[in-house]
């Protein structure tokens, strides 16, 4: 195995680190967050108002209670 790869289960050792930004962090943090809201109005738009989600292609088949 390469010397710059790191075998799972070891830490890298100490300075080999990159800093993280905690500013990076909490922005990712934020996205993560606003996808995911995004996701559960979906789902709960789906199942309230018996729909498909908006960014799924209709098949052309009629709905069942139509």
């Amino acid at each position: 195995m390469p010397e710059e790869e790191t075998p799972v289960g070891r830490h890298a050792p100490e300075g080999d680190v990159d800093q993280v930004d905690p500013d990076e962090i909490a922005a990712n943090m934020r996205s993560a967050v606003a996808r995911l809201r995004g996701q559960v109005t979906d789902v709960y738009n789906m199942v309230v108002n018996d729909r498909p989600r908006p960014d799924t292609p209709r098949s052309g088949q009629p709905h069942l209670n139509s």
